[in-house]
């Protein structure tokens, strides 16, 4: 059996009237993304009603295409990576084998979230 392939959502917080130029400064990221070995899908949305309103989905093969990606992406940001703005607020989501995950920035790894069981 294959392993599970990787989602990954991410909602962000711009500031008014900053949608525009975000979207602009962040167009070669997603160049470099979808060139990572196991991407499917790395897109980001804004909201039709709330433009500020943004969300990135991405999809992986799988976990290890992920987790390369990942570290590849940690590396962007600490090199100053052009789409990286102090103003934005992100949470971010991920979902393999039907789990949920966030982010812990104090210990730079994935935490489990409890899912309700109707969601499991």
């Amino acid at each position: 059996m294959s392993e599970p392939q990787v989602r990954l959502c991410i909602s962000f917080a711009v500031l008014p009237g900053r949608a525009s130029a975000y979207l602009q400064a962040w167009a070669p990221h997603r160049a470099k993304a979808l060139a990572d070995p196991g991407c499917l899908q790395y897109e980001l949305f804004a909201s039709l009603g709330t433009p500020e309103r943004l969300v990135l989905l991405e999809l992986w093969r799988d976990r290890a295409a992920f987790d390369e990606h990942w570290h590849r992406e940690l590396s962007r940001q600490a090199g100053g990576a052009e789409h990286r703005d102090p103003t934005v607020e992100a949470v971010a989501e991920i979902y393999w084998e039907r789990t949920r995950y966030r982010w812990n920035v104090t210990t730079a790894d994935w935490d489990r979230v409890s899912l309700p069981k109707e969601n499991r």
